[in-house]
């Protein structure tokens, strides 16, 4: 039952990407923030604009990448009530800074 939600969750996920986000968009997960790997500055060197989704009130994240990596942080999207984000409103959110 659990992996069927996930299933459905995800391929709502997939569908709202498909259709809201610019073609030219990616997105890239850091699973470990400490060390950063050097190799991340790629990823990031090819970007016009790098947009951080945080669910931390400072945008801690964004502040290790600047001071370990030199990345610009273009918008950040910041929720700190600990509860995840939902698709809709990073939809949302990603249309407004991306416009």
């Amino acid at each position: 039952m659990r992996k069927a939600m996930h299933e459905k969750r995800l391929g709502k996920q997939a569908r709202l990407l498909e259709t809201s986000a610019p073609p030219d968009t990616a997105f890239l997960q850091i699973l470990q923030v400490h060390p950063l790997s050097p190799g991340l500055k790629a990823y990031f060197d090819q970007a016009e604009k790098v947009v951080l989704v945080e669910n931390n009130a400072s945008g801690q994240l964004g502040d290790r990448l600047k001071l370990a990596l030199d990345v610009v942080v273009h918008e950040r999207i910041l929720k700190c009530n600990g509860e995840p984000f939902s698709i809709e409103g990073i939809d949302e959110r990603l249309g407004e800074v991306l416009a």
